[in-house]
């Protein structure tokens, strides 16, 4: 358990590092929860023992890829209000302007300048 929190907060760190270096700090915040979600979930339900995160931008939008295993789908579910879990594809969901599963199993989700605007 341990060793997965430090694997959430090295993605995290190098994730912030790279939106501040793009020049995107208005999407940290949201991008940074996105990708904690993400990372969380490939760890929990990942069939292997590596996880690969890829960023990339536009001049419009970032976008943040985990990969924990092959994937097909994903769907966001609402939790009983007394689960403990059970809310992070759901909070992908609400934050990110799309989301999806790709072809060879990567999960992605993508944010937009414009609806992160000061």
């Amino acid at each position: 358990m341990t060793r997965d929190l430090m694997r959430v907060a090295e993605a995290r760190r190098m994730c912030g590092a790279k939106l501040r270096h793009w020049g995107f700090e208005q999407l940290i915040d949201p991008a940074l929860l996105l990708l904690s979600e993400l990372v969380t979930n490939a760890l929990r339900h990942g069939s292997e023992g590596r996880i690969g995160v890829r960023l990339s931008h536009t001049h419009r939008d970032v976008r943040i890829e985990v990969r924990g295993g092959p994937v097909k789908a994903l769907t966001a579910r609402t939790p009983d209000p007394l689960d403990e879990g059970g809310r992070g594809l759901l909070l992908v969901d609400t934050i990110a302007d799309v989301w999806g599963v790709d072809e060879t199993g990567w999960v992605w989700c993508t944010i937009a300048m414009a609806s992160h605007s000061s």
